[in-house]
């Protein structure tokens, strides 16, 4: 009777061993992986709000536009601000807030016209984890095109009794750059306007347009906290002879310097009407 032969029997015991020990190791790796694509996904995944889509857990940076709307704008204007709106749009950050508000003759009715958050085009998106053509499509329909559409309805403008710059700012202040999550945040508040304030408080056509006039007279009831925002005058300029460019200018940035704003603030020329 032939014995047994141990070395091949031993020889298939190892071999299984080893196998199993493989298929165990590729099951680890296996699972690791699944691990990580879910951690990776999960990290990815930002809750937002559904009508501004901005990040449940605050908005990251913020940028306010105040365009003025007491007056028409020339066609030319119209065009300069229109491309001006569009970089600015464009540089608007990933979760950061864009809000765009009209200037109208009552401050307590200016509306808002958009208020939204950029949620990204999708471009740092990783395919595996996550879908860039669906968040590339959102971006489209629910950002760009509903910013271009507020911009474009933004520029229009009619003749209007009054214009209250001022206190159109301090309400933006007020909503916008007074809480701590909003204090810890970049901040950049544009104007874009004639700057020319005139309301039954204080006018430049009948005060003047001196920053001493302006304390003396309405300061108390205008008194406006920047917080440290970047702020940019886009100068509307206007056929007057009433008010000196030179000097208007003078009055916004020495405003904003006293309201504490990020020194020094911005003051951009139009073109005239």
């Amino acid at each position: 009777m032939a014995r047994p032969r141990r070395g091949r029997r031993q020889g298939s015991r190892a071999g299984q061993v080893a196998l199993v020990v493989v298929l165990a190791g590729l099951l680890v790796a296996l699972a690791g992986g699944l691990t990580w694509l879910l951690l990776k996904a999960r990290a990815d995944y930002v809750p937002r709000d559904v009508a501004t889509l901005c990040p449940k857990a605050g908005y990251s940076a913020q940028t306010l536009v105040l365009i003025d709307t007491t007056d028409a704008l020339a066609p030319v204007t119209r065009t300069q601000v229109l491309q001006k709106l569009h970089d600015l749009v464009a540089t608007i950050p990933k979760d950061g807030l864009l809000e765009l508000r009209l200037l109208k003759a009552d401050a307590e009715t200016s509306p808002i016209v958009l208020s939204r958050c950029n949620p990204g085009d999708g471009a740092d998106i990783d395919p595996v984890t996550g879908n860039p053509q669906l968040a590339k499509k959102r971006w489209e329909t629910e950002y760009s095109e509903k910013a271009e559409e507020a911009l474009q309805a933004g520029i229009v403008g009619t003749e209007q009794d009054f214009s209250p710059i001022l206190e159109t700012i301090q309400r933006i202040a007020a909503e916008h750059l007074t809480s701590a999550h909003d204090r810890a945040i970049p901040s950049r508040l544009v104007v874009i306007s004639d700057m020319i304030e005139h309301t039954k408080t204080y006018s430049h056509f009948r005060d003047g347009v001196s920053l001493e006039a302006f304390d003396r007279l309405a300061k108390d009831r205008l008194a406006t906290d920047l917080a440290g925002a970047d702020i940019e005058f886009w100068l509307v300029r206007r056929d007057t002879a009433k008010i000196a460019s030179a000097e208007l200018s003078a009055f916004w940035l020495r405003w904003a310097e006293a309201s504490n704003s990020k020194r020094p603030a911005r003051l951009a020329p139009l073109m005239g009407m």
